[in-house]
């Protein structure tokens, strides 16, 4: 789907270092809330995490594979709007490690 796009160094890395470390890297939107969300094996899955988004704002969603070995990470773009009944329906739904993070605000300009 989409290549790593985060190299960890050092051998012993813990799984939630890993993510929090990727969260950090994240850039915001202009216009679109971001939602990083962490899969893991067992847990709650990418079918069920795809229909819970797709439910709220249906072909709005522009969602990325951004780390495929390990638990899978997921960037997921939405509208501002929608994001907060997303990260609401994903915790409900099992999803327990998530960050959302609000569009860069917009900057008025002075002339």
């Amino acid at each position: 789907m989409g290549e790593e796009k985060f190299a960890v160094t050092g051998c012993k890395e813990s799984k939630l270092n890993i993510f929090d470390r990727m969260v950090s890297t994240v850039e915001p939107h202009p216009f679109h809330a971001t939602i990083l969300l962490e899969l893991h094996p067992g847990g709650a899955g990418l079918k069920e995490a795809l229909d819970i988004l797709d439910d709220l704002s249906a072909g709005e969603n522009e969602v990325e594979v951004i780390r495929e070995s390990g638990p899978k990470i997921l960037q997921i773009r939405m509208p501002r709007e929608t994001a907060r009944e997303a990260v609401l329906r994903l915790t409900e739904s099992g999803f327990t490690n998530l960050k959302a993070i609000d569009p860069r605000p917009v900057r008025s300009r002075r002339f």
